[in-house]
């Protein structure tokens, strides 16, 4: 008879989890990463800056965070790809695999 009541439990609390993640996805996640038009400027992403490795294939709630360590700007001087510092690791990205958290103040 309990074990039917953490069951219910369980699977409420995972479903509220689902709605949550699905929520923070499609809502908030755009609102951090805009979509913009190419002939509207956008700021360069800078050293000590906190971003969000955007993937795919990693499951809800496991994005890496990482800070911005090195920019590495194009001819045109917009920034295409980083250096990123991770706990362990230093790994390269490019910019459009990033969502900005926090600008360097």
């Amino acid at each position: 008879m309990k074990s039917d009541q953490y069951r219910k439990s369980w699977r409420k609390t995972q479903a509220l989890a689902d709605k949550f993640w699905k929520r923070w996805l499609s809502e908030y996640l755009p609102f951090l990463q805009p979509r913009q038009k190419w002939f509207t400027a956008s700021p360069n992403l800078e050293p000590g800056a906190l971003v969000l490795l955007c993937d795919s294939n990693t499951p809800r709630g496991c994005w890496s965070k990482a800070l911005v360590e090195e920019c590495f700007p194009d001819k045109s001087s917009l920034v295409r790809r980083v250096r990123l510092r991770m706990a362990n690791v230093v790994l390269m990205r490019d910019v459009r695999k990033l969502c900005l958290l926090e600008a360097h103040l």
